[in-house]
């Protein structure tokens, strides 16, 4: 397992001796990422039980996450926030999957465009609270036979992502699901767009937070980025998917959380069953010095 840990001297995480099997050839998903989602659990090394859920990534949304890296065959991901570990294994069973694919068969162009400076097929992530977590993010990682495609890096993401910008790296894909106050997903848009090429996906987590939807709507007011529909899968008619919406405000309403003005979630998802919005990169950054528009 490669592990950076450059900032703050945080020591770096055990490695955890644990059968860890390599899925086959094919494999549609790791035995792992089953096993966690259909015992909505999993043991620690310490044979405590762990329940990841509501907090983890829902399985449809994991599949869909695994199902975009099989479409679009980035040569090299990111991501922001770790926690237990599971959208980083579907994002690396799925670039697994993408090598046994290239092995065994002539592989299809990649719509995106070449990755600078990073490892073909490869995962970094970046989570400053692995710790708290007590690792076991790269634990279940490791145990599931991925931990030879990523780079983990245990120190805040504004450290990181401005280092990266540095030594001019470049990413496919990012996907942002760390600190959700405001200023800090702003920083982290604003880093990763200087890592991100044009036609690149950036996907935000979590639209239910005010903090995701304002984000966005900066983001969609300001610079050359729409929102990638053809990435985010099908959604239903158009009265169920109001109906659905309906629903959803009300309950979230009744919890005492509104939208405040930063507009629904299903204008960013379009009526879909995820809790996410993909963003697609259209063009450089061209604006006027004194640029700006309402948001």
């Amino acid at each position: 397992m490669r592990v950076n840990c450059l900032a703050f001297n945080f020591p770096a995480p055990p490695t955890f001796h644990v059968p860890s099997p390599r899925p086959p050839i094919n494999s549609r998903m790791n035995a792992v990422i089953d096993a966690i989602y259909r015992e909505q659990s999993f043991l620690a090394p310490t044979g405590e039980t762990i329940k990841p859920f509501p907090v983890a990534i829902k399985r449809s949304e994991g599949e869909a996450l695994y199902h975009l890296v099989r479409k679009i065959k980035p040569a090299a991901t990111l991501e922001v926030g770790t926690a237990h570990g599971l959208s980083a294994m579907f994002i690396c069973q799925a670039l697994r999957d993408n090598a046994n694919d290239a092995q065994n068969d002539t592989p299809a162009p990649s719509p995106r465009p070449p990755c600078r400076g990073c490892t073909v097929g490869h995962h970094t992530a970046i989570d400053p609270y692995q710790s708290r977590f007590k690792n076991l993010g790269l634990y279940n990682i490791q145990r599931a036979g991925l931990s030879d495609l990523l780079t983990f890096h245990e120190e805040p993401s504004q450290t990181v992502l401005a280092r990266f910008v540095t030594e001019k790296k470049s990413f496919d894909l990012i996907f942002i699901d760390g600190s959700h106050l405001f200023d800090s997903v702003f920083v982290d848009f604003y880093f990763a767009d200087q890592l991100i090429p044009v036609g690149g996906l950036l996907i935000f987590d979590d639209l239910w937070m005010p903090a995701i939807r304002k984000t966005l709507r900066f983001i969609l007011k300001n610079r050359h980025y729409q929102i990638a529909e053809e990435f985010m899968g099908d959604r239903p008619a158009f009265l169920a998917r109001h109906v659905q919406n309906l629903k959803y405000q009300t309950r979230k309403k009744l919890k005492g959380k509104p939208n405040l003005g930063t507009g629904t979630e299903m204008t960013f998802h379009k009526g879909r069953n995820i809790n996410w919005c993909i963003l697609q990169k259209t063009a450089a950054d061209d604006r006027e010095w004194d640029h700006f528009a309402p948001f």
